[in-house]
């Protein structure tokens, strides 16, 4: 069970009204509890890798502090990932810290990541228009902590696109997505969208499928397109870019295996990636599927 992928809001507040990793640690504990009563505190060691269930409990009562990865394993044993998981492991890490400045540049990052969990997570995701730029607007209020200005913006796409930036933003707010701020800039209120693509199935072989897959197929579609159009420019950059593709004999049973461990290690590495620090936009494109039927034995 993941705590951040049944109840983001619950699992925020319980982390922001937290003063302590100990602290955080009984919140989210009682609130997967009140989602499976079976759960105890031997299992959540052990699904951390805890050996010493006595370790755990002390840790609870604020008896003793956790290392830095057994805190991290401690939030991914919760379910938390991205900013909920960085969160977690500062409040551990400076539930321990004794030294004053290190305290501080602690608390300035938690408060940080704080302003990001006040963004409002919709329980009905806005559905945007066919106009993939405007979701890259979207994307781009992720550099600034969920700010953002024409003139910043302008900055990150370039001057050229000072209408197109313009245009995004009036609907993003028609959208409810972004609300204007009395500084003339932009503050981001609301964090689950869908992007509607143009590209997106309508054919009767896809006329089975829910409406939210079609519309993930249509942006997959068009984010193959943006990669056709930027491989020339990026792939020779090798620091900033990695395009692979390549066809591979496998055994289908072992390559299903594979393709599920994949699916969590991409969405850990996507997790780490996250930062209140951001300064820059990357897409990240995978594809990986059988070219050929299963022979029979």
């Amino acid at each position: 069970m993941s705590l951040r992928k049944t109840q983001v809001s619950a699992v925020r507040s319980c982390l922001i009204e937290s003063t302590t990793g100990s602290s955080a640690s009984r919140a989210l504990f009682d609130l997967l509890k009140s989602h499976n009563s079976r759960i105890s505190l031997r299992w959540l060691g052990e699904k951390a890798g805890l050996k010493s269930k006595g370790h755990l409990s002390e840790f609870f009562r604020e008896i003793r502090a956790v290392s830095g990865p057994t805190a991290i394993a401690l939030a991914e044993a919760f379910g938390l990932e991205g900013l909920e998981l960085q969160y977690f492991v500062l409040l551990c890490a400076l539930q321990s810290e004794d030294d004053i400045q290190k305290r501080k540049k602690i608390a300035d990052s938690l408060a940080t990541i704080a302003k990001t969990f006040l963004i409002q997570v919709s329980p009905e995701k806005v559905i945007l228009g066919t106009n993939t730029f405007e979701f890259m607007v979207f994307c781009a209020f992720g550099l600034s902590v969920g700010e953002a200005s024409v003139e910043g913006l302008c900055r990150d796409f370039g001057e050229m696109k000072q209408p197109a930036v313009e245009a995004a933003l009036a609907k993003l707010l028609d959208a409810g997505l972004v609300s204007a701020t009395e500084s003339g800039g932009f503050q981001l209120i609301n964090a689950e969208v869908i992007l509607k693509s143009e590209n997106a199935p309508s054919d009767e072989k896809s006329a089975h499928l829910p409406e939210e897959t079609k519309q993930a197929i249509g942006f997959v579609k068009d984010a193959l397109i943006d990669a056709n159009e930027s491989v020339q420019e990026w792939y020779p950059q090798r620091l900033d870019a990695y395009f692979q593709s390549t066809i591979v004999s496998v055994n289908r049973e072992f390559y299903r295996q594979k393709i599920s461990t994949l699916r969590n290690e991409i969405s850990k590495w996507q997790s780490a990636l996250e930062t209140t620090e951001a300064d820059t936009l990357v897409r990240v494109n995978l594809q990986i599927y059988p070219i050929v039927p299963t022979r029979k034995k």
